[in-house]
């Protein structure tokens, strides 16, 4: 009872690794390699994958502080939708139609990516998503797929999910 706060650790559990994404997201080869678009909507499509591999290795845990965990790095991705939408310095119902834009995106991507991983098509999940289908971006939506999929590997072979980090990366 007078211990520290599960919550309290719990949140800064999730901002550690929600950081750790938004890290990762930035990684210049993402931007040159992959040749995602170094633009908001690019940048968002990077954060939208490597939240996806987190949460996806959060939701396998099962346990409750994976899940509450989770619900907090979703919480403080849209609040970090929010704010950098009003830095922006757009008017209010700009902000409010692209929130809610950027929100069902990131959602849909996470059902999207769920599917994909679990049916072999993350490549076409990737593809319709990072790089709007174009097919001149197969080869990036196959080689992005193999890397995520190295991605969640690592994070799978770790037991402690409150210490979860993306080993062998940048």
């Amino acid at each position: 009872m007078f211990g520290k706060s599960t919550k309290r650790n719990n949140n800064l559990v999730s901002v550690s690794l929600y950081n750790q994404c938004v890290t990762m997201a930035r990684q210049p080869d993402y931007y040159t390699d992959f040749s995602i678009q170094d633009k908001v909507l690019g940048r968002f499509e990077a954060l939208a994958l490597h939240l996806f591999l987190m949460l996806r290795r959060l939701k396998e845990d099962a346990s409750p502080i994976a899940q509450n965990i989770s619900q907090e790095m979703c919480d403080l991705f849209v609040a970090d939708m929010d704010h950098s939408l009003r830095n922006a310095r757009l008017s209010e119902s700009k902000i409010d139609k692209s929130f809610k834009r950027f929100v069902e995106g990131f959602y849909g991507r996470l059902v999207a990516y769920d599917k994909g991983l679990d049916e072999g098509t993350l490549e076409d999940a990737i593809l319709k998503n990072v790089y709007d289908d174009d097919p001149a971006h197969l080869h990036l939506g196959k080689k992005m797929a193999v890397r995520m999929t190295n991605l969640l590997d690592g994070l799978r072979q770790q037991s402690d999910v409150i210490n979860l980090n993306f080993k062998g990366e940048k």
